[in-house]
């Protein structure tokens, strides 16, 4: 299967790749759903949802493509850990023959931010490891 795109999430003032993509409501996951055309092999879900973190609160801004959303929704659906990755991929940095990957991860109970973490997860030796300075 082709690698699949997934939704984008404005954090400050950062946008950030989130996969596995968050769920929809379903009144807006059921006519997303009804309207599906798939954009290409590399969505074959037919649509990228647009998120925030604005006020402490996460929001589905809106489905590209689609003009579903009068206005921002409260996330209040979502909870749980999400990964934002910068690029599609994990960044890595190579240090001899260990890698090394940035996280940046939010934790959301309720469509609420309740912390951020950021830090570099070491595979040679599995532990967290300081972020450098960007």
């Amino acid at each position: 299967m082709t690698k699949q795109i997934g939704d984008w999430l404005q954090l400050a003032d950062k946008r950030y790749n989130i996969w596995p993509p968050l769920e929809l409501p379903e009144s807006v996951a059921e006519h997303v759903r009804s309207q599906k055309q798939g954009y290409s092999s590399f969505c074959l879900r037919g649509y990228i949802a647009n998120w925030a973190v604005d006020g402490g609160k996460l929001w589905l801004l809106g489905i590209v493509g689609e003009q579903l959303l009068a206005e921002a929704i409260p996330a209040m659906w979502i909870s749980g850990e999400i990964d934002l990755l910068r690029d599609s991929e994990p960044q890595t940095m190579r240090k001899f023959e260990s890698r090394y990957t940035k996280i940046h991860r939010i934790s959301i109970d309720a469509g609420v931010l309740l912390c951020e973490e950021k830090y570099v997860w070491d595979s040679r030796d599995q532990v967290k490891r300081d972020w450098p300075l960007e």
